[in-house]
């Protein structure tokens, strides 16, 4: 019988992992992602106009990812930028790589 080395996970490392299967579970958030990846700032309308769905939409889906810290928005007189935070982007595929094992 062959004896296998279970990992033990932080708190942290599975809470980390969880929110990024959340954000990611969604088409919609995967696409939003890929365009600020590609474009690196957006507003919402922007973002709206390129995937072709109401802005609204776009609002929402924004919130959710800013909520889990995936996106940063910073605010200007006229409107509100969103933009990937890397870093935060980085931690939650790191934990979800130490899932694997």
């Amino acid at each position: 019988m062959v004896k296998t080395a279970v990992k033990r996970l932080s708190f942290e490392q599975v809470r980390a992992a969880y929110a990024l299967v959340y954000c990611l579970k969604q088409d919609l958030r995967q696409l939003i992602i890929a365009l600020l990846h590609r474009h690196l700032e957006l507003t919402a309308p922007e973002i709206a106009s390129k995937l072709g769905i109401e802005s609204s939409l776009a609002h929402h889906h924004l919130s959710l990812l800013v909520e889990a810290g995936v996106v940063e928005i910073s605010t200007c007189p006229t409107c509100s930028v969103f933009k990937l935070n890397y870093l935060i982007l980085t931690k939650y595929l790191s934990a979800l790589k130490s899932l694997g094992g």
